[in-house]
C-alpha cells in the first residue's frame, strides 16, 4: 500500500472523530499485546491493556467444539494449542484454506482468536470510555502487519478476515454501568509494524528529528526494519523469520534426539521424522511444549543475560519421561546448527538477500544475518542511490534481547567503525508495536479531522467564486462561437462556391474546444489569485498546527493540476448553430435587407448576397452575442457543473497529499496537536 489515505483504502471512516477510541493491537505469534491511545488534559497517553481474563501477556489459542479460549488457561488443553497461525497471506485461499490438525483452518483460527481478543478487550471497559448518551461507540482497531510487500499487497484481505470475526460483538449490548448499555462499531485498519515501531520510539522521545535512524523490531513470527529521518520513513524491510523458529528447533532437538552430528538434516526430512515421532508424545503428562518459549526466555534472561543455569525441559514419550538441559550446547544446536525455512516476503520486488523467494538457511543465525544484510541494503538515498549515513540503530521487540541478534547487527552495520550508536532493547520492548500502532492510530485520526476541517474551509472559498467561474466559462463559449462560427465559418461559406445556401452554413454542429475553456479559466484564476490564496491557507494552517516547526513545509497546490483534472473526461460543449439562430422566420427577417425576394434555407445565393450577409453579421456583433447569452447559459450548464466538480475533486486530492506530507510533523508531535504545539 502506498501512502494512500488509509480510510479510503480500507473503506472505513469515523462518523464522529472526536469520540472515537483507538486501540493498537500487535497480533503476534502466541503473544498478543494491545494499547489504548487516550487524550487526557490535552496530552496523549498510551495505556497497555490486558488481552485475556488472566492479566497475562501470554495469549495462546486452543480450539475445538467445546474450548474457544486464549491465555494461560489454554495450557489445560495442550493437544489443541496453536501459537503461530499468522501466515503470510500471499496466497490467501491456499494458505488460509489449508487444514490444520483437528480439521481447523488458519483463517478460522485467525477469526476466532481475534474475536476472543477483542471480546476480552471490551470486557475491560476502559476502551469504551465515557460514551453515555451515545447510541453507538466507535472503536478503531489498528492491527499490525509485517512491512513486506507480500503482506502489504494483501492488507485488505487480512483486514477482511479480521473484520468478519467482529459481527457478533457488534450485535451485543455492552454494559457501561448498571442500567447503562451501548453498542459498538468496530473497524479494523491494518498498519505497518515497522512504522509502528518507529512511532513508538518517537513517542518515547528516543529519535531526534535530524538523525537517520534504523529501527529493528524482532518478534516471534517476523523481523521488521524501518529507516527514518525527521519523522519520515525512508525505507522498510521485513522477513518471515522470527524467534518462534527457535522454539520449533528446540522441540525437534528433544523429540528427535538431535546432536552435533545429525542436527543439520534438511527441513523436509526433519518434518517427516517429526510427524512420525510426535504421535508418541503424551501431552497430558509433564510439561507441555508451550513451556519451550519460557525456557528459551529463561535461558537468555529478561535483558539478554542468562538468568538460570538449572533450566530443564521434560517430555513423556511412550510412557517414559525424558529430560533435557536447556544449556549452552542445547541452544547452540537450536540457533546455529539446525536449518530453518523462511517464506518469501517480497513478490515482484528484487531482493538479493532472499526476500523474493522461499529459502532454507543452514541455521536460524544465518537467517537473521540475511535479514540484517537486507535491512542494511535498504539504507540508501532514494534520489542519489548512495548509502545513507546511519546515526543510530534502535532494537525493539522481544527477540532482540538475544545477544547474538545484537552481535549480528553490530557486525553487519559495522557499528564501531561507522560511529553508529546501538541502542539496547528497552524494558517496554514487548509493547513497542502495540504502542506504536495506537500512536499511529491517533495520528491518522488527527489527520482525518484536520483534513475534514481544511476541506470545509477551502470549499467555502471556492463556493464564493463559483459564479465567477461559471461566467468565465460562458464568456469563453460566446467568444468562441463568435470567432469560429460567425467569423471563420462564414468566411469559408462566402469563399466556397459549392456552399450556395444558408443551410450549407448552419447545418454544421460546433463543439467548443475544452482546451480553450481551460486556458481562459487558467488566466482568470491567475488574475484572481485563486490558487495562490489556497496555498496561503495551507501555509497558515501548517504554522497553526506546528508553530514551533524547525523547517518550512513547501507543499503547494499546482494550478495546472487543477485545470488538467478534467482533461479527457469532459465532452466538448456542443452547439447547434441552427438553434442559436432561432426559428426560420427570424432568419428570413434577419436577412430581409437583401431585397424583396424571399430567402429560405435552401435558397441559392449569389456571392455578393453572401458578402452582404457577412458584413451585416459583423456589424451586429453585440446584438447577436446578446441573443446567444440565454442559449449559452442553458447549453453550458452541465459542462460548468462538471468542470467545477472535477476541479474540486482534484483540489481534494491535493489536500490529501498535503495532509499525508504532514505525517512526519504529526508523528513527531502528536501529543501536542490538540494544543496547537509542535
Amino acid at each position: 500500500m502506498e501512502k494512500e489515505i488509509i480510510w479510503e483504502y480500507f473503506g472505513v471512516k469515523p462518523k464522529n472523530p472526536e469520540k472515537v477510541s483507538v486501540v493498537g493491537i500487535d497480533f503476534g505469534a502466541g503473544e498478543l499485546t494491545a494499547c489504548l491511545a487516550t487524550l487526557r488534559y490535552g496530552e496523549l497517553r498510551l495505556e497497555d491493556l490486558a488481552v485475556d481474563n488472566y492479566n497475562t501477556r501470554w495469549a495462546y489459542t486452543a480450539y475445538n467444539d467445546e474450548h474457544k479460549i486464549i491465555g494461560e488457561e489454554v495450557i489445560k488443553y495442550p493437544e489443541e494449542i496453536y501459537t503461530n497461525f499468522k501466515k503470510n497471506p500471499e496466497d490467501a485461499i491456499e494458505k488460509y484454506g489449508a487444514r490444520l490438525e483437528g480439521g481447523l483452518t488458519y483463517q478460522y483460527l485467525m477469526e476466532k482468536t481475534f474475536f476472543c481478543l477483542v471480546r476480552n478487550l471490551l470486557k475491560n471497559k476502559i476502551i469504551l470510555g465515557d460514551c453515555r448518551g451515545q447510541e453507538e461507540k466507535e472503536i478503531f482497531l489498528f492491527v499490525g502487519r509485517p512491512s513486506s510487500n507480500a503482506w502489504k499487497n494483501h492488507a485488505k484481505e487480512y483486514q477482511r478476515i479480521l473484520q468478519r470475526s467482529l459481527h457478533e460483538l457488534e450485535a451485543k449490548d455492552w454494559e457501561l454501568e448498571p442500567g447503562v448499555k451501548v453498542k459498538v462499531k468496530l473497524s479494523v485498519i491494518v498498519y505497518s509494524e515497522a512504522e509502528a515501531a518507529m512511532a513508538s520510539e518517537y513517542y518515547r522521545e528516543q529519535i531526534d528529528s535530524k538523525e537517520t535512524v534504523v529501527v529493528i523490531d524482532g518478534g516471534s513470527s517476523t523481523f521488521d526494519c524501518v529507516i527514518v529521518r525527521n519523522g519520515r520513513v525512508l525505507g522498510e524491510y521485513s522477513r518471515q523469520v522470527g524467534a518462534g523458529m527457535i522454539e520449533k528447533n528446540m522441540f525437534d532437538c528433544c523429540i528427535l534426539e538431535l546432536n552435533q552430528k545429525n542436527a543439520g538434516i534438511s527441513v523436509d526430512q526433519r518434518k517427516t521424522e517429526h510427524d512420525a515421532k510426535v504421535v508418541d508424545i503424551d501431552f497430558n503428562e509433564g510439561v507441555h511444549t508451550i513451556e519451550l518459549r519460557k525456557r528459551k526466555e529463561d535461558y537468555f534472561g529478561p535483558d539478554g543475560n542468562r538468568a538460570y543455569d538449572d533450566n530443564r525441559y521434560s517430555i513423556y514419550m511412550n510412557s517414559s519421561r525424558k529430560r533435557w538441559d536447556i544449556d549452552h550446547a542445547f541452544m547452540e544446536l537450536a540457533i546455529q546448527k539446525m536449518p530453518v525455512r523462511v517464506e518469501r516476503s517480497y513478490l515482484d520486488e528484487e531482493d538479493k538477500f532472499g526476500g523474493n523467494y522461499t529459502q532454507d538457511y543452514a541455521s536460524f543465525w544465518l537467517a537473521i544475518q540475511a535479514f540484517v544484510k537486507g535491512a542494511k541494503a535498504r539504507c540508501i538515498e532514494e534520489e542519489s542511490g548512495e548509502p545513507l549515513k546511519i546515526d543510530r540503530i534502535i532494537l525493539t521487540g522481544g527477540a532482540t534481547v538475544m545477544p547474538f541478534v545484537q552481535e549480528i547487527v553490530r557486525e553487519v552495520f559495522q557499528v564501531e567503525q561507522n560511529g553508529i550508536q546501538l541502542e539496547q532493547p528497552s524494558v517496554t520492548r514487548r509493547f513497542s508495536v502495540s504502542r506504536g500502532l495506537a500512536y499511529m492510530g491517533y495520528v491518522e485520526l488527527t489527520k482525518y479531522q484536520e483534513l475534514i476541517r481544511i476541506r470545509q474551509h477551502i470549499q467555502k472559498k471556492l463556493e464564493a467564486i463559483r459564479g465567477k467561474i461559471s461566467i468565465q466559462v460562458q464568456t469563453t463559449c460566446k467568444e468562441e462561437i463568435w470567432k469560429e462560427v460567425y467569423i471563420k465559418q462564414i468566411e469559408q461559406w462566402v469563399e466556397e462556391p459549392s456552399m450556395k445556401t444558408l443551410y450549407d452554413w448552419v447545418q454544421i454542429t460546433y463543439h467548443i474546444p475544452i482546451d480553450v475553456v481551460r486556458k481562459d479559466l487558467g488566466e482568470f484564476m491567475k488574475k484572481e489569485g485563486i490558487v495562490a490564496e489556497l496555498n496561503q491557507v495551507l501555509k497558515e494552517n501548517f504554522y497553526k498546527l506546528f508553530p514551533k516547526a524547525d523547517c518550512e513545509y513547501h507543499y503547494k497546490i499546482e494550478q495546472e493540476d487543477i485545470l488538467t483534472a478534467f482533461e479527457g473526461e469532459l465532452k466538448q460543449i456542443q452547439i447547434y448553430l441552427f438553434d442559436l439562430l432561432d426559428a426560420k422566420q427570424k432568419i428570413r427577417n434577419l436577412f430581409g435587407f437583401l431585397g424583396a425576394r424571399e430567402i429560405g434555407w435552401h435558397t441559392e445565393l449569389m456571392t455578393n448576397e453572401k458578402i452582404k450577409i457577412q458584413i451585416h453579421i459583423k456589424e451586429h456583433k453585440q446584438d447577436i452575442l446578446s441573443k446567444l447569452k440565454a442559449q449559452i447559459e442553458s447549453r453550458t450548464q452541465e459542462a460548468v457543473s462538471r468542470i467545477y466538480t472535477t476541479m474540486m475533486q482534484n483540489i481534494y486530492q491535493s489536500l490529501e497529499s498535503y495532509m499525508e506530507g504532514l505525517t512526519p510533523y504529526f508523528v513527531r508531535g502528536a501529543a501536542d496537536v490538540k494544543n496547537g504545539r509542535d
